[in-house]
């Protein structure tokens, strides 16, 4: 189970960097200088192998400024999120699980650090009901019933819905949160950034636009017959029959039959190579605009072009939210990096 985070606006942060994807941590506190350290140090005095036997009695990995981590929670949500990424915990060699146990935990102790901070400050970050309930109701799709889901929860010491739609509140403050820590670390230098497109002016132009009708017949329904069939559609086309009628009769591409055959605009890039030969022709060849059958892997097309735009430059204020946030997101990293090293320290 993953928790789904909404992308902040201000920032296109998610909190699924602290997503809850932890490895089974072995009580090794000794190896964490952190706020977990601290808490040990604070528990009275007790000998460190006191409070291992403890909490191995309780069943927990550690505690994080008095929040309890339990290995059943560590165990569940480091194999579901390894697996997701096709990973199996079972095939980690000794080196690696060590070091992936100690980088979940970090990851896991920072998460429960911006909790606290979060909590402290609820009432500068608001959420949205509706949001919530959205965020809930996708969450809940992805239990294949209601038993499998509470089963779940209670293996992960959530007590029943109303806790998990607290949980789910809380996890989008901590996304609002970890959006605003982050882009405060984040300085825009426009001069910079205007200068850097006036350099790269070409890179940011709108490309060569073809819009493209079609009617489509499978190969896979139509091995033997496909370019017969095709061929008929054309000789309807040429003997006056409009082509969105010919396009309802016979194209087999579902989708575009809805809207009459239109694929819409399309650049030289976003299609295959055998309508881009047709619609974006080498050299100086003139461009087909009227009916023609091509054939591609898929099967077979008779396609006609329905509109044409030039290539056509772009001002910077036109491309600037594009460009801003682009140079955000590549200083994204040193920027988490800077404050996860903050909040540790604080």
């Amino acid at each position: 189970m993953v928790w789904v985070m909404k992308m902040s606006k201000a920032f296109p942060i998610k909190l699924g960097i602290y997503s809850l994807v932890f490895g089974y941590v072995l009580l090794d506190l000794f190896v964490f200088e952190g706020p977990l350290q601290k808490m040990v140090e604070s528990k009275g005095g007790k000998d460190r192998a006191v409070i291992i036997e403890e909490m191995e009695q309780k069943q927990i990995a550690a505690y994080v400024f008095r929040h309890p981590i339990y290995l059943s929670q560590v165990d569940y949500f480091a194999t579901e999120s390894l697996a997701m990424v096709g990973i199996d915990m079972k095939s980690l060699k000794p080196n690696e699980m060590a070091l992936v146990r100690r980088r979940f935990l970090d990851l896991l102790v920072e998460q429960i650090i911006v909790r606290v901070k979060v909590e402290a400050n609820e009432n500068l970050l608001p959420v949205d009901d509706a949001l919530v309930a959205t965020t809930l109701a996708q969450l809940k799709t992805r239990f294949a019933s209601d038993q499998l889901r509470a089963e779940v929860l209670q293996r992960v010491d959530v007590q029943g819905d109303v806790e998990l739609e607290l949980r789910v509140k809380a996890l989008l403050q901590q996304d609002l949160y970890l959006a605003e820590q982050l882009e405060k670390n984040i300085p825009v230098d426009m001069k910079n950034l205007e200068a850097f497109f006036q350099r790269h002016k070409e890179q940011f132009k709108t490309p060569e636009l073809v819009r493209l009708q079609h009617v489509f017949i499978s190969h896979l329904d139509h091995p033997d017959d496909g370019e017969e069939l095709i061929n008929k559609a054309l000789a309807e086309v040429e003997a006056g029959t409009d082509f969105s009628a010919v396009v309802a009769k016979s194209s087999e591409d579902l989708n575009s039959k809805a809207r009459a055959g239109d694929l819409g605009w399309m650049s030289k890039k976003r299609m295959p190579v055998e309508l881009a030969a047709l619609a974006f022709p080498s050299g100086n060849e003139a461009r087909v605009k009227g009916p023609s059958i091509i054939e591609s892997k898929l099967g077979w097309h008779l396609v006609q072009i329905t509109g044409e735009q030039a290539a056509k430059e772009q001002t910077f204020e036109q491309c600037e939210v594009e460009i801003v946030e682009a140079a955000k997101a590549r200083a994204v990293q040193p920027a988490l990096i800077k404050w996860r090293k903050r909040i540790r320290d604080e």
